[in-house]
Parts: C-alpha cells; structure tokens; sequence
C-alpha cells in the first residue's frame, strides 16, 4: 500500500474542484451537519495501489471527497485501508460508506458481523462494472485452454476475492477439471504470477484488473504469461452503506454520486468511463448454472440457496409434460432440459425449455420401448458442457446434442455398441465429463467403463469389470491421485481417467446393496450411504487408495436412493429422520429431526449456513446448519395445492428453482436471497 491516512475535505476545497469542471453550482456545507466518512477499499486507488502504470491505478478519491462534499453540501472526510476491520478501527463514529471490491468488502462485513447494503457501482475505463477471474500460464506452456488442465498445479486467490476463489472453482468444474483440496492459495495476484513464472505452480488465477500491474511492476517481464480462460463476470467497485443511514440519507448520497457524473475532469481522474450506476438498474450478474447431477461439482452445493422462504412462493411458469420422470433438471441462465415420456411410455424426449418463460426451444424424441421397473423413463440427469447436451435413457441410448438447436452431433447405444446386459431398474447413472472424455458405464464384461471422447463419441478406451451400479460417479482429486471414483455392480473402485486403469477395489460390505446414492466428498476421504450398510466414512492413504477400515459408521443413515449433502462439515441425509452428522468427529449425529415428511425420498441442496429440501410430497423446506443453539428451525412452504410424487432432483439457477413434477416442470421464485 503506497499511503494511506485520512483526507479532511474544506469548502474552498469543494469550491475549487466544482468550478474546475462540474456544471452544477457549488454549494456551501451546512456548518453543522454530520461528516460522512469515506472508506476506500479500491485497490486501483492512487493511495493504495502501486504507482507503475502511467495512467492506470491512480484513481483520486482525495478529489472525489472533495466533489462529494460540495454535492452533498456536508463535510466528507476519506480514509484507505486494505481491509475493512483496519479501515473501521480508524474512523470515528459517524455515518460512512465503503467503496471497495465487491466480494471483500462483503466477506470482510460477514466476518465483523456486520450488514452492508450495496447502493451503486462505479464503471472502469471499458464502461462495465464487472472484472474476472482470469487462468493464466507461462506463455511456452502447452496448455491453450482450461479443458486442456490435466495433472497441472492451480493456484488460486483468498476466499474474500469470488473471481479467484468460487467463481474460479466452478469456471474448472465446468470444464471437466477437478478442483484439488484443501485448495493451494496465493495471497495476491502479483505471488499468483510469480509462482507460475518461478515454477512453483502451473496455472494460476489473477483478478482482470490485476494483470497490467502485474506485468507493469517490472517483476514480471511482459509477454511471459498467457491467459488461457476466465471466469464469469463478479461486481467490482461497489459503494456500500451500513443499516444505519435511512432511505432518505441513501438516496440523498446516491443522487450526490449521480451528480458527480457530470464532471468530466473528475472521472478521468477515477479513471472511469460513465461514473456511477445505482445498484438496483445494473443487469444481474448470471448465476452459476445447474449443468450436472446434483449441479457444479455433483455437490448438491449453491451459493443461491435463499436466506429465507417466500410465505407464497411465486410460480413464474409451467410447462406440461407428456409422461412422468425420474431424471434431475439441467439448467443455466438461458435454458432448462428436461427429461420426458411418450404418453404411451414406447419414446424418450428430452426437451429444452427458455429459462425466462418455459418456452420450448426444441426437442429429442426416440423410439425406447419396453418393461421397467418404476417406469421406463429415463433417469439420468442430462449434462450441459461447452455447447453439448448429453442425453442418457433408461434402455442404454446415448446421444450428444447441440444446445443451441438439438441437433444430434453424435450417438451410441450401450447395450448394443459394448455388449451390456440392460440392467433391472435401467441406466442410471449420469455421464461424467472428464476433461475430453466422457465416462458412461455400461457394465459389459470388456466395457464395464467408457470414455468417449467428447466431442465425437469415439472410443478412447474402455476396461473389463463388473455389471454396473445405479450411483454416479466423482471426478477428484483422492489421497493425492486424479481419479474416478464410483460403483461397479460388487464393489467401490478408483479407476485412472486417462487410461481406464483400475487403481483400487473396495468390496461391498452388504452383498445385498444396489448403490444409488452418491458417494460424498469430505476432506481426506469419502462418505458412503445404502440400505443395507448405513453411512461410513473411509480415508485415502498417501497414494489414493481408499483405506479398507472403516473410520466411522452412523447405522441409522441407511438411504435407499437419497444421497446425503455435506453443509459446514456437516453430512445432512433423510431416512425416516433427517439426520446431520459431524464428519470431523467420526459421523457423531449433531441434528435429528422427526417428521414425516422425511419418511420418503427428499432431494437436499446445501447453502452458505442453509439447507434447501424438496420433499417427494412436493413440500419446501429449508433449515439452518451454521448454529444449532436453541435447535434448529425449520421453515417450510409447499409448492403445490396437491401432493405430488416427485423423485427427480430440482435444479437451483440464481432464485429459480426448477422442479421436475409428475405433470410438467415449474419455475418457482421461493425466497429472500440476498
């Protein structure tokens, strides 16, 4: 940090720069109205940032007090600090605003205990208000694009910066990467850099507005790093008041803001194309999508999970379906895919819907005919990846589409193409990206796993094993090793994903266990759920074999189909009660709730300290996992004036939530978020 103090802004201050270029007429403070006091956060600002880019990172918020306090005919005194604790300890008690990088200026009040309130936006020299995450390698590196990340060291941010932490994580969970744990961390952009220039790492994330210092500050020579991709769009400059002012005072301080985008001379010195933008006519930022089983990462994890439910939630649309379904919603911003049944159960359809209005954009529509168990639609949740649907049905037929307009790209059929017997309840578990590969189990003697190359459906390779299971499969990092982990018919396995080889082989302990649920990532380990063993908790040793010992067993957590969540380091899973157990201390049961909508079959997406359910009744709950003083409370809402029969997995886009129902899919607005 260059400097950094407090900046007292006078009269013939305020004077001096609304004559020096503001077309509105100076006024005078009142004598004795309340300072505001001014945080800046910025780390472009000339008094935080390092002075080595002519023309850039030198915004002047000296001025800009100055111009405040004219405008708001009020004393405006700015202060600077790096971080929001450092900067509140220097200012006196007074009204103030923060003006600093979105995500730490809210990770930074989340750990104060404090609420903030986001009031407007200040735009950069490109006109926008937004900044990325952006992957960056050495320019002789092989890698040209994030799908192309195989064994590569990462290197990410802090957890206050979303562009180099969340948005990141979920940038490479689309691309088919793993994400490794615990997560190797830079405490800045200019390390990040430098670890991948002096080998320490092979690829590593920087904030967009970042780079020209990195590369400007001599420590970097220019044109030794590449970018290689980035991540969605986050807020950058956000100005942020505290609960206290009231509606009158925000909007007095917004309309000031306003005016000062008038004064040319002053947003060339805060190096801005456009000034400032109220919050609330700002385009939303896109959500991360619902693109997989159980969503990003199949964690069944959304940062969008409300803080609290609507007394009503409100039905934005509804689409009918021929026949019943058991696949999960897909869906982005823009689309949602769904599976679905000719009324005379003889085809699978799978229909893309517009996200906004439940439209049908297109539809795939095949001859899949015969006897199964719990219908014979298809079960599998349809996976979204770089411009592809993949489509799995219940009878083994495997299509890639184009998302745009459905087009088929390429297809197989598992039982014909590998020699695979149809299995009892069918096809289940969804296709797994891996980088370019896609991971299909047919169960076939020399094909037990697939990979297909993505794009073309080409067999890359296959291996010899069991019959399947009906679980999904994981892609991670365990003990160390990038593998696939899942089910085959007998056992739990690791399998390599560039060469199908088998790592290592648990036996099923319960010779009776058909695997459906998935298993669960924890730390250093897996948790597994079924019917027949309850839940367990195995380790992986240095070399990523699972450890054959049981570290710990919770009996009573014994799901069928349900598979369990982990919120705060807690394991949340529905049979008969809604059990959360402490996986750090050995499963050791912290919640149990009684109520007979946790009888049946629930689908469970965990949230930042918050549990979303959707019972099978069609019932919404949603409970608190970051306190359990007093119990937890649940709240809870239903969705639909009858009861439903709903076993597909809901997909949770933003504040939408999409539910596959027996009649159709519905488009719910069910919370507060924010």
């Amino acid at each position: 940090m260059r400097r950094a103090g407090t900046f007292p802004h006078t009269l013939l201050c305020g004077l001096l720069a609304l004559n020096a270029g503001c077309k509105s007429p100076p006024v005078t403070p009142e004598p004795n109205a309340t300072a505001l006091r001014v945080l800046v956060m910025d780390p472009l600002a000339d008094q935080i940032a390092c002075d080595c880019v002519a023309g850039y990172a030198h915004r002047d918020y000296d001025r800009f007090g100055t111009s405040l306090s004219a405008a708001l005919s009020r004393p405006v005194t700015v202060h600077y600090a790096d971080d929001l604790r450092a900067g509140l300890d220097d200012i006196p008690a007074g009204h103030w605003l923060v003006i600093g990088k979105d995500s730490v200026v809210r990770h930074d009040a989340k750990a104060l205990d404090m609420t903030v309130s986001p009031l407007a936006r200040l735009k950069g020299l490109d006109g926008t208000t937004d900044l990325h995450g952006l992957f960056i390698a050495m320019t002789d590196s092989p890698v040209k694009r994030l799908e192309d990340i195989r064994d590569q060291r990462l290197r990410f941010g802090p957890p206050g910066s979303i562009e180099k932490d969340g948005l990141a994580r979920d940038a490479l969970t689309g691309a088919g990467i793993p994400i490794p744990a615990p997560l190797p961390r830079s405490a800045d952009c200019t390390a990040a850099a430098l670890a991948v220039v002096d080998g320490e790492a092979d690829i590593a994330v920087v904030s967009s507005y970042a780079l020209p210092l990195v590369e400007g500050c001599g420590a970097i020579q220019p044109g030794r790093l590449k970018v290689i991709g980035q991540t969605a769009p986050a807020p950058f400059i956000t100005v942020f008041t505290p609960d206290a002012p009231g509606p009158a005072e925000r909007q007095a301080i917004l309309a000031a803001l306003l005016m000062l985008n008038k004064d040319q001379g002053l947003l060339k010195a805060m190096e801005s194309k456009g000034g400032f933008v109220p919050v609330e006519r700002l385009p939303a930022v896109p959500a991360p999508g619902w693109t997989d089983w159980r969503g990003p990462g199949r964690k069944a994890f959304s940062p969008a999970v409300p803080r609290s439910l609507a007394r009503a939630p409100r039905l934005l649309w509804h689409h009918p379906t021929s026949g019943t379904a058991l696949a999960g919603v897909c869906a982005d911003a823009t689309r949602v895919i769904v599976a679905d049944k000719s009324a005379d159960e003889t085809c699978d359809i799978f229909r893309c819907l517009r996200a906004d209005t439940g439209e049908e954009i297109w539809q795939l529509s095949y001859t899949a005919a015969g006897e199964m168990d719990y219908t014979n639609t298809p079960r599998a949740t349809p996976v979204l990846h770089d411009g592809l649907v993949i489509l799995l049905g219940a009878f083994g037929d495997l299509h890639a589409v184009s998302a745009e307009d459905g087009r088929v790209v390429w297809k197989r059929d598992l039982r014909g193409d590998f020699g695979a017997e149809l299995p009892i309840w069918g096809f289940t578990s969804t296709p797994l990206v891996a980088g370019d590969r896609l991971i299909v189990n047919p169960g076939a003697p020399l094909a037990s796993l697939v990979a297909l190359d993505v794009r073309t459906g080409n067999i890359l390779w296959q291996t010899p094993g069991p019959g399947p299971a009906y679980a999904s499969f994981l892609l991670g990092f365990f003990g160390g090793q990038h593998q696939i982990v899942g089910y085959d018919a007998d056992s739990l396995g690791g399998w390599d994903p560039a060469t199908g080889q088998r790592l290592w082989r648990l036996p099923s302990a319960w010779k009776g266990d058909f695997q459906v649920p998935t298993p669960v990532v924890v730390e250093n380990g897996i948790v597994l759920t079924s019917q027949g063993d309850g839940t367990v908790l195995h380790r992986f040793d240095s070399e990523g074999r699972i450890q054959v010992g049981r570290e710990a067993i919770f009996a009573n957590l014994a799901p069928d189909t349900a598979t369990p969540v982990l919120a705060n380091g807690t394991l949340f899973g529905c049979c008969e009660s809604l059990y959360g157990l402490d996986v750090s201390a050995g499963l050791k049961p912290l919640v149990k709730l009684d109520d007979p909508v946790f009888d049946d079959f629930c689908s469970m997406i965990a949230g930042p300290g918050r549990l979303l359910i959707l019972s099978a009744s069609g019932e919404l709950l949603l409970l608190p996992t970051d306190s359990q003083s007093g119990g937890p409370k649940l709240e809870r809402v239903q969705l639909f004036d009858t009861e439903q029969d709903i076993w597909s997995h809901p997909a949770l886009v933003g504040p939408f939530l999409y539910v596959r129902a027996p009649d159709g899919v519905y488009c719910f607005m069910v919370g507060q978020h924010a």
